[in-house]
């Protein structure tokens, strides 16, 4: 996973993934390595749902908040 997201360094675009909830805290992790901790991600649950949620900060924040949570996401 490292190999195919570090392709996507340099694109200078949106990147969108749709990740199980299982895999989340290590897809983060693999994020944070590859881009670094001041990149920004915003990352969603429960898309068009009642309990819609969004998390907008840089990966290394994003990856504290989900660390910190009992419930992740």
């Amino acid at each position: 996973m490292r190999k195919e997201l570090s392709e996507f360094i340099n694109l200078g675009k949106t990147i969108i993934f749709y990740e199980s909830l299982h895999r989340i805290l290590k897809i983060v992790e693999i994020c944070l390595e590859v881009f670094g901790e001041n990149t920004k991600i915003c990352l969603d649950r429960e898309l068009t749902k009642k309990f819609e949620e969004f998390i907008r900060e840089t990966i290394k924040e994003v990856l504290e908040n989900i660390k910190d949570r009992n419930n992740l996401l």
